[in-house]
């Protein structure tokens, strides 16, 4: 298969992988899974998330070992499915990744904000804006050492993430 003047190879048995142009566009299909996370206390107070919840999503430890996240990229990348599923429930969300704006449905079921994806070199980056326009959180997903590193920014506070595939 040639894409980008490079040569890949692709299996057929396999449709959810897919031609991605060679050294920009990351495919991150795959079943995940949360194996640590850093800051994420700092991050979800400064998210506005309150005392006691934070205090259960920390003694739950933020997910690690049950934050599920199933990616499927579509052929040459245009669209990217993410279910995701965790102790407080699970999302589907189909994104265009053409940063453009579109809706987000979040753990509650709502469409509260909106998120627009595109490519930075080999990194997806969303940017997720609340639709009252009081929080803007920048997502980071690229692979790394064989993980998925997030990193999830809300005004100047960082917190990463880090999957291994299962």
């Amino acid at each position: 298969l040639l894409v980008g003047h490079s040569l890949l190879t692709v299996p057929v048995s396999d449709n959810r992988l897919s031609a991605f142009k060679a050294g920009s566009m990351t495919d991150f299909t795959g079943n995940w899974i949360l194996e640590k996370c850093d800051n994420m206390e700092a991050f979800v107070a400064k998210d506005g998330m309150s005392w006691p919840k934070r205090k259960v999503a920390s003694a739950m430890g933020f997910g690690v070992g049950k934050h599920k996240v199933d990616i499927t990229m579509s052929p040459g990348g245009p669209t990217m499915d993410v279910q995701e599923t965790t102790p407080f429930g699970q999302t589907d969300n189909k994104l265009a990744l053409d940063g453009k704006p579109q809706d987000l449905v979040v753990m509650s079921g709502d469409t509260t904000a909106t998120m627009a994806t595109s490519w930075e070199g080999a990194e997806l980056v969303h940017v997720v804006v609340t639709k009252n326009g009081e929080t803007t959180v920048t997502m980071r997903r690229k692979l790394e050492g064989g993980q998925m590193v997030v990193s999830l920014t809300n005004d100047g506070v960082t917190a990463t993430r880090f999957f291994k595939k299962q």
